[in-house]
């Protein structure tokens, strides 16, 4: 996740804001050594029926970012391991993903309010990106968990 972080004294009281959180910011690492594997993992939260942004940077285990030009990225929730698919967002379907800045691994999946809306709440989806890079090679490069839960409204 990455937020800003600003220094309330460098700001008078009549400037402090609250800042809209629509996107969150992951790096996920490809690693390529033989025999094993290194996944980072995620604990998300969501509120069901919110959009939101995910922002995925592809990167190698020293954390050099590795060019995504011409591959294909999928963000697949399961509500348990081998269980049906609840919802997908590819970077190959538009409106669903995009490769941003491909030189800096740079990788957007969209939820809409109508992905987790009828979705059932106060539970837990297990999540992951896969990513398949133009030379064919495919890695998993984020897992983790997202609570879904619903809004007091």
């Amino acid at each position: 996740m990455s937020f800003e972080w600003i220094d309330p004294s460098s700001r008078s009281i009549d400037e402090l804001v609250g800042e809209l959180q629509y996107k969150e910011c992951f790096n996920g690492q490809i690693d390529s050594y033989p025999g094993r594997a290194r996944v980072l993992f995620q604990n998300l939260i969501l509120y069901a029926g919110d959009d939101k942004t995910y922002v995925v940077y592809v990167k190698d285990r020293d954390l050099n970012p590795v060019s995504v030009a011409g591959a294909v990225a999928v963000l697949t929730w399961r509500k348990e391991k081998g269980s049906p698919i609840v919802l997908q967002k590819s970077t190959a379907i538009v409106g669903q993903g995009e490769i941003g800045a491909a030189n800096k691994g740079e990788v957007f999946f969209y939820l809409v309010s109508t992905d987790t809306s009828s979705l059932e709440t106060e539970c837990q989806y297990l999540w992951d990106v896969q990513v398949t890079l133009a030379s064919g090679k495919h890695y998993t490069v984020l897992e983790g968990i997202t609570t879904l839960r619903s809004s007091v409204a």
